[in-house]
């Protein structure tokens, strides 16, 4: 009886094997790189040319100083004093530099290379580019913090509202009614009867001001109607007070909805350039434009008044409010551009990207 044939494996294939381990770490994204423990590169993968730009050629035989910014190559120092006592790094964030000059953040794991006597004679390096990453999460934090600001912002305007209309709304009104009173006490005193009409005057003046400002301080519209609402029921009103013309202009909308908080800093900043208007512009006349596009909104207000040179101003802008305006929009992704010349007017062009979250209407 013959046994049955039992199969073997094919002899290892060393030549084989590392032909296949270079393969795969040639066509890697990251960035794998060889060096010497004096930091002279011995290997360089297509991963590294796309993330570095410097092609194998230009690296191999070079320092690895070649791609680490001054100020960080004391960091390398460190890094082979660690590899000399045979210790792996993992996943060390650090900066490096481009061939083109750009220093971009990546995550660096680095292990010994030993011989075949166990000897460590060099390192290998993995290098991500986790740059966007990083500014993703940034762009994250810097949107959570940007609505928290808002919200905190928006609940102490609400706060100050109601404090406006129950205590100074109450002794306007009981002030109102003593005048009133002295008023028909000083019916046959002419003198006196004109200094309580001027009196009355002035609290009517000082009620309607408090209401325009608890009215200013919550713009419900905002929430039920949107943004084109609001704007087009506060130009109204402001323009009314300060008797200035105002054209509104609304671009329909286009995308997705708002985003509350981004919805609600283009109000603030309406606001706040509308004010600037009546305070310093001199004008007679203020066009808005508010322009939706799928990549966000575009807030135009202009005025045909007295004008400034803005980098004469530029130390001045707390008095124009501009810097608030700037870092407000700056929260919202956005940014404040001004122009502006003497006796030609002033335009404040806001552009902010509208993420749709939390969406309220448009108007």
């Amino acid at each position: 009886m013959m046994r049955d044939s039992i199969p073997t494996s094919a002899p290892f294939d060393d030549a084989a094997l590392r032909a296949q381990l270079a393969a795969i770490i040639d066509s890697s994204d990251d960035a794998i790189l060889g060096k010497t423990l004096d930091g002279i590169i011995t290997s360089w993968n297509r991963g590294a040319e796309h993330i570095f730009g410097y092609t194998a050629a230009e690296a191999v035989g070079q320092h690895i100083f070649l791609i680490i910014p001054d100020d960080r190559r004391n960091e390398e120092d460190d890094v082979l004093a660690r590899l000399r006592n045979g210790q792996k790094i993992d996943h060390f964030q650090t900066v490096r530099q481009t061939k083109d000059g750009r220093r971009i953040t990546v995550s660096l794991t680095v292990s010994p290379i030993r011989d075949a006597a166990g000897v460590i004679v060099g390192a290998s390096k993995v290098a991500r580019d986790i740059t966007e990453q990083l500014l993703a999460q940034e762009a994250l934090q810097r949107t959570q913090l940007f609505t928290r600001l808002v919200l905190a912002q928006e609940d102490e305007r609400r706060r100050i509202a109601r404090e406006l209309h129950d205590q100074l709304g109450q002794h306007i009104t009981a002030l109102r009614l003593t005048l009133e009173t002295l008023h028909s006490l000083a019916v046959d005193r002419g003198e006196l009867v004109n200094q309580v009409r001027t009196l009355q005057n002035l609290a009517e003046e000082l009620d309607r001001d408090i209401a325009f400002r608890v009215w200013e301080l919550r713009p419900a519209v905002l929430e039920r109607l949107g943004l084109g609402a609001a704007l087009a029921e506060y130009a109204g009103n402001w323009s009314k007070r300060f008797g200035i013309r105002v054209q509104l202009h609304l671009r329909a909308p286009t995308g997705a909805p708002l985003a509350l908080e981004t919805a609600t800093t283009i109000y603030r900043l309406a606001q706040e350039a509308l004010n600037n208007v009546a305070k310093h512009s001199r004008g007679d006349r203020v066009d808005i434009i508010l322009e939706h596009t799928q990549d966000g909104v575009s807030l135009i207000i202009e005025d045909n008044g007295v004008g400034f040179d803005p980098s004469v101003t530029e130390g001045m802008t707390e008095g124009f409010g501009l810097i608030g305006m700037r870092e407000r929009a700056a929260l919202a992704g956005g940014h404040v551009q001004i122009e502006s010349a003497p006796g030609k007017g002033s335009t404040i062009i806001l552009r902010v990207p509208a993420p749709a979250t939390r969406p309220v209407g448009t108007g």
